[in-house]
């Protein structure tokens, strides 16, 4: 799930258009480190990894595009990213119940078979909290994720946002994982 990347393509069809390289561009940026500078402009044309604002508005001067333009091309990737997020967050994915191991490590608890609907789901991770006296997060879906204290209080009932996603997980080079879990431990 990741944005068109019209900007990037239009970026890529300029520079292309010029007859720059990308190691040209990077020096008409100013970069002593050429590479460096190349990665950035890459990033930019291929997966839309864009970079400071300082960055967009050299290359746009080095490009010769208009401001104007850089703004459609980011409001229509900006709008087709939030599409497609809505789509992927609205799909139905089974109940999750998630509980902190150690501070930033999760893992996920199987669900017994017996509990099938949100309201028991949420009661299993009250319970599960209290006894393990850990936090607890019931996700309910990708969009919706309950939050229960060591005490199994429910604090909070939080909604991910196409920026911001509450359900909890570690960073192992800079990949998100958690670790499965038998029933209850």
């Amino acid at each position: 799930m990741g944005p068109n990347n019209h900007l990037g393509r239009c970026f890529r069809a300029r520079r292309l258009e010029l007859g720059l390289s990308l190691g040209e561009a990077a020096r008409r940026l100013g970069y002593s480190n050429v590479s460096k500078g190349a990665r950035r402009v890459l990033a930019l044309e291929e997966v839309g990894e864009c970079c400071t604002q300082e960055f967009l508005v050299k290359l746009m001067g080095v490009l010769g595009v208009d401001r104007a333009v850089v703004q459609e091309l980011l409001d229509r990737d900006r709008a087709e990213y939030v599409e497609a997020w809505e789509r992927w967050v609205s799909e139905p994915v089974p109940i999750v119940v998630v509980r902190r191991l150690v501070p930033g490590m999760y893992g996920i608890e199987r669900l017994p078979a017996d509990v099938t609907t949100p309201e028991q789901a949420i009661a299993f991770g009250q319970e599960l909290a209290r006894t393990t006296h850990a936090r607890v997060y019931v996700e309910l879906s990708r969009r919706v994720t309950v939050v229960i204290d060591e005490q199994g209080e429910v604090t909070a009932r939080v909604e991910a946002t196409p920026d911001s996603d509450p359900r909890p997980f570690t960073l192992i080079g800079n990949k998100p994982i958690r670790f499965e879990l038998g029933a209850s431990g």
